[in-house]
């Protein structure tokens, strides 16, 4: 048992690199557009002005893949860009959730015309039976 302990250190040490890596490559990007996109080399030198080294690190590669995979990177003609500002083109605006209150005063408003249409139907029921 004493074992397993240093290789969960080890495991959540490598965890803790590679979240690393990715928030700084994530950092890196998010300043660019789809027509301001950097290369994999300058993605490789800015790791490596973080870091010395870092750039020939195997995992690197993986995450880079890992996050083109998902959409947060954008490969275009080459060069990379951030995934989230063109997603935020295609997007429509979120809608304003409405509060307590606001929902409150929706299913009186509809609970008082729902009686309101019951007495004008009953109404003009009774009209039409006065009609006849």
């Amino acid at each position: 048992m004493k074992n397993i302990a240093p290789i969960k250190d080890k495991k959540s040490k490598q965890e803790v690199e590679k979240n690393k890596i990715r928030r700084w490559i994530l950092k890196y990007v998010s300043k660019t557009t789809p027509a301001t996109a950097i290369t994999l080399q300058s993605i490789k030198k800015f790791l490596d002005s973080k870091q010395n080294g870092l750039s020939v690190n195997p995992e690197t590669k993986l995450i880079i893949k890992r996050l083109t995979e998902t959409g947060r990177l954008v490969k275009i003609d080459g060069k990379f860009s951030d995934g989230k500002n063109s997603s935020k083109d295609q997007q429509p605006p979120a809608q304003k959730r409405k509060s307590k209150s606001e929902l409150k005063n929706l299913a009186k408003n509809s609970v008082t015309r729902l009686a309101e249409r019951s007495s004008s139907q009953e109404t003009s029921r009774n009209e039409s039976e006065i009609v006849n």
